[in-house]
């Protein structure tokens, strides 16, 4: 009797219609990627019902594994390691890096030593290199009671799911031989490995991290080699959270392609306050917010900041440090001091050298705070304002006696800093609406107060400020991070020592002399770096800026440090925003999520490309 065909009413396709459960919209198989989660010498995998499979061999397991590196002896290799030239051509084949990556390039087996190195000789600068000293089955694991030896091993769940070092993953592992040892390739869908992704997008709004799936999604297929783990955030199940997955699956799919094809796009965690097209034909420039900003620029006119903030309370002018004083401008100077702190009244200086000047600081001090001490001198040794040296010479520059008047304003606390708020508007910096014309400049470090010849201002932010003889504000002093928290403000210096060893891990540059800003984006952003070094000449471009220099973005100023005898000690570093400062902007995107924006605005403000549909078993996944 032939079986009965069972007929499906037709209420039930439309059932399937109404409730957006159409056949072709039912799940699709996921496109594979390949994420690179390990590479060392040895490798602890486990889960519930796991299969390692060497060739026709299946070992069925529960218990863990560790899989070893081993180093043999009957052929050397070499591994190009980093390369940082842009083009690198090895025995007549080309390799060319793309912009924004690192390739580790395997090139050639040799059957002895000396061949090995005769290649490496050919390289040039500029190139690590390693030799691999190996037999040609280099990984080994004991399954049972017995070893293994393989340039590869795959490992399949049967159920629950891998894990690696304690930490779970979806899909399988491929553990393979490399240059550097083993590495384990952690194989699954694509949707899959983006929900690995979510823990560091905790706070974003779901438009937001709808729009981040997207460019995620786009580099993940656009690279044809395996992924870093850690360039994505992937950390597997552990990583995977409600929200962030929502928006991984109102995605699913859904890529930017620009010309109808895949490309690696970049993406930042703050622009601020506005992208860079880096000269990419498929990226826009965008301003994500208009707080204003100023970068003020001076020349600090002493290395030693209480000269400085003397001359700009308009007390004195130094004009040699190291000249003589002469009997007049000691006069005048105290005078001026002694109107300042307001004493009740002026001991003029009687005769000249370094104790004339000091006995009359002291009693103008004692008049002020009087003291058990009855002799000027000793009165400043107890207030530390001079030392016993000071009273071994009796000479006295211009630069001694600025820095007794200076130690003695600080010993009356007596330097009146002001608090004000910033307002910059159309590039014209005011502040409690005083007009700054040509400030002296100083910052706060962890030795105190010290001259700076850049400081980089928000509108709507409180500063310090000294003021001048007739009132107009005459010094201004950096004295913490400024900024908004979406702009992300940050700080960071380098001693000329450990700028040398930096910058000499990844060239010969020897002694660091000095580093100039060569060209800038037109959003301010670093363009080329000079490094000047006692050997040569170095030009970094933006990415190397922020590898070799450890930076958090490129929107960044330089100032020189140096010490009180005109010495440069180091060099400060000022910028706004992390990462690069192209692509999506993810503080931009949240802002505008918040607002009501959808992820395909989003995303349009960022790039000039297509949202489309990724091909999956040979079919076009609908749009969302």
């Amino acid at each position: 009797m032939p079986r009965m065909r069972k007929v499906v009413p037709p209420l039930f396709f439309l059932i399937l219609i109404l409730s957006g459960c159409s056949p072709r919209s039912l799940p699709q198989p996921e496109l594979p990627v390949n994420v690179l989660l390990y590479q060392g010498q040895r490798a602890r995998v486990s889960g519930e019902k796991f299969l390692v499979v060497l060739g026709r061999r299946k070992f069925r397991l529960s218990s863990p594994v560790v899989f070893y590196a081993q180093r043999g002896r009957k052929y050397y290799s070499l591994d190009l390691g980093e390369v940082h030239q842009k083009n690198l051509s090895l025995s007549g084949e080309e390799f060319l890096l793309k912009k924004g990556e690192t390739l580790h390039l395997f090139h050639g087996r040799y059957s002895s030593l000396e061949r090995a190195r005769e290649e490496i000789s050919k390289l040039g600068e500029g190139v690590v290199v390693v030799l691999w000293e190996k037999e040609s089955k280099g990984i080994r694991v004991k399954l049972g009671k017995k070893w293994y030896e393989a340039e590869e091993f795959r490992v399949l769940p049967e159920s629950g799911f891998l894990s690696l070092e304690g930490k779970k993953f979806r899909g399988n592992f491929l553990i393979r031989e490399t240059a550097r040892g083993l590495e384990v390739i952690n194989r699954l869908g694509i949707e899959k490995f983006l929900k690995g992704c979510g823990e560091g997008w905790k706070n974003l709004p779901l438009e937001a991290a709808k729009a981040l799936t997207l460019v995620l999604r786009t580099n993940a297929l656009a690279r044809g080699f395996p992924l870093r783990a850690e360039d994505f955030g992937y950390t597997g199940l552990e990583g995977e959270r409600a929200d962030f997955s929502k928006a991984v699956d109102a995605t699913r799919g859904l890529v930017l392609l620009y010309g109808g094809k895949l490309r690696p796009i970049p993406y930042t965690l703050s622009c601020g306050g506005e992208t860079e097209d880096l000269g990419l034909p498929y990226l826009r420039r965008f301003r994500c917010w208009q707080r204003a900003r100023a970068v003020l620029t001076s020349d600090p006119p002493h290395y030693s900041p209480g000269l400085s903030i003397l001359e700009a309370l308009g007390i004195l002018v130094v004009e040699d440090e190291d000249g003589p004083l002469s009997q007049s401008q000691a006069q005048q100077w105290l005078w001026n001091f002694s109107r300042f702190v307001s004493a009740p009244k002026f001991y003029p200086v009687e005769g000249e050298g370094k104790r004339a000047f000091l006995m009359a600081l002291g009693r103008t001090l004692m008049k002020l705070k009087p003291g058990e001490t009855p002799e000027p001198l000793e009165y400043l040794l107890d207030a530390s304002i001079i030392n016993e040296d000071d009273l071994r010479e009796d000479k006295i520059t211009q630069g001694d006696a600025a820095s007794f008047l200076y130690s003695s304003l600080a010993y009356l606390k007596a330097v009146p800093w002001h608090r004000g708020r910033v307002k910059v508007i159309q590039g014209k910096v005011t502040v409690d609406g005083h007009g700054v014309e040509e400030p002296i400049l100083f910052r706060v470090n962890k030795q105190g107060i010290i001259p700076a010849s850049v400081l980089l201002v928000f509108h709507g932010e409180e500063i310090s400020y000294l003021k001048g003889p007739s009132g107009e504000i005459s010094a201004l002093m950096g004295d913490g991070f400024s900024g908004a928290g979406e702009e992300l403000v940050w700080r960071k210096r380098y001693s000329l020592d450990s700028l040398k060893a930096r910058l000499n891990y990844f060239f010969p540059v020897g002694e660091v002399q000095n580093l100039t800003v060569k060209e800038r984006y037109p959003s301010g952003r670093v363009k080329f770096l000079e490094v000047e070094g006692e050997r040569e000449f170095y030009i970094l471009n933006e990415e190397e800026i922020r590898k070799f220099l450890a930076l958090p973005s490129t929107w960044f100023f330089v100032d020189r440090e140096y010490d009180e005898d005109g010495n440069l000690e180091g060099l400060f570093f000022i910028g706004v925003g992390k990462g690069s400062g192209a692509g999506l902007c993810l503080m931009g995107a949240r802002r505008m999520a918040l607002e009501g924006e959808n992820f395909r605005r989003i995303l349009s403000r960022f790039y000039k490309m297509e949202i489309k549909g990724v091909e999956i078993a040979g079919k076009r996944k609908r749009g969302h």
